[in-house]
């Protein structure tokens, strides 16, 4: 006979309308033990009518020896391919107090090389309650409210890539004299923000989980055990902001606008380990101008992961005239040494352009230089010289 067990909306077991002829299920908790020792005294007295209570009471004390000695309390469990238990997963933002995001991506991969991946969107960022069978997992959790961030090789936690497009941009001529290694660029369209978290050794058994918590305030190395099904989980951030300061420009009013090209960073990840590729990424922002400042931010997924990549950044400016102003800088020391690795500030003292008439009062008209890539798998950009 196969075991339904119930269980209440908190994952809890419902003892309520069971009645005393389900005794046989195996699933029944160790309050239960009373009922079994009654149905032995019963039994006992009926020992003269025959042999078939005798067995009957037999059966019944080895369920219950085997009950007392064991229950859920045993280090391995065997439970039916169908056994189903509710899970509860709350989210805790401790990592990461900004975040907001619309729905989370539950993923839980078994342990067992034979055994099915379960995946479960919920909404909101409270979390929720999804149905598993019992056994041992790894749980990857992530927010599913981006629109430009992609995943692949999903078979394995291990392996769960987030990535985004690649567009090659063909750079004007006129600035490779300047800015060769600008002559055509593989450019990455920024992501947006991305939470994570990751469940290692969570065991589901009818009766309690325990697993091990990702590295938060809950004790990161403890394994944690509630009797309630209850799984808490730290989703993190995994993406980085890179904004670039032009402080004290001499001549800021000769800038119509421009942009910054931000190269050396890494536009892969493997999610649950915030593990950074070697690749290197290329990622564009534009800017804007206030009184003698410019400033202008790209978020990308960190700083590419092998030790000898440089970061540099380009600067492609507009003056008032349509004359170009093309600077490079090194900027790995900044990188590297930043204060917050997730919010990286770049800062550039001094910046200076030549006095170009116009100002803000000049119509912008066109210049040629514009950069859009989003819908574009390659983009050519023109700047009209003077």
């Amino acid at each position: 006979m196969s075991i339904k067990p119930r269980y209440d909306d908190q994952g809890r077991y419902d003892d309520q309308n069971q009645n005393d002829d389900q005794i046989h299920d195996m699933s029944i908790k160790p309050h239960k033990m009373s009922r079994l020792c009654r149905a032995l005294a019963e039994g006992a007295a009926m020992r003269r009518r025959g042999g078939v209570a005798r067995i009957a009471v037999s059966a019944a004390f080895s369920v219950c020896l085997s009950l007392l000695l064991g229950g859920c309390r045993q280090k391995e469990l065997v439970y039916p391919a169908s056994t189903m238990v509710k899970v509860s997963i709350v989210f805790e933002w401790d990592q990461a107090p900004e975040a907001d995001p619309t729905g989370m991506s539950v993923v839980f991969y078994p342990t067992d090389a034979d055994g099915s991946i379960w995946r479960f969107e919920l909404p909101g960022k409270d979390g929720g309650v999804v149905s598993i069978p019992a056994g041992s997992y790894r749980m990857l959790a992530y927010n599913n409210d981006t629109r430009y961030i992609y995943y692949r090789n999903q078979e394995s936690i291990d392996t769960f890539t987030a990535y985004t497009d690649a567009f090659t941009v063909h750079w004007p001529q006129a600035l490779t004299g300047t800015l060769p290694t600008l002559a055509t660029t593989t450019v990455y369209r920024s992501p947006e923000e991305l939470y994570c978290g990751e469940i290692d050794d969570l065991t589901v058994e009818l009766c309690k989980v325990t697993y091990l918590p990702d590295n938060s305030a809950d004790g990161a190395g403890a394994t944690k055990e509630c009797p309630y099904h209850l799984v808490r989980c730290h989703p993190g951030p995994r993406t980085c902001n890179y904004t670039t300061v032009f402080r004290n420009v001499v001549n800021a009013e000769s800038f119509r606008r421009g942009y910054t090209v931000l190269s050396g960073l890494s536009p892969t990840e493997l999610i649950a380990t915030d593990m950074l590729s070697t690749e290197r990424g290329t990622y564009v922002a534009a800017l804007s101008r206030q009184n003698l400042q410019l400033s202008g931010s790209a978020r990308a997924f960190g700083a590419n992961s092998d030790a000898g990549a440089r970061q540099y950044l380009y600067l492609l400016a507009i003056m008032n005239d349509g004359s170009v102003e093309p600077r490079c800088y090194d900027v790995t020391d900044q990188v590297a040494n930043s204060d917050d690795p997730r919010n990286v500030i770049i800062t550039i003292d001094g910046l200076e352009f030549p006095l170009v008439e116009g100002g803000d009062d000049t119509p912008s008209g066109s210049t040629g230089f514009e950069v859009d890539i989003n819908d574009w798998e390659e983009v050519v950009i023109n700047i009209t010289i003077g």
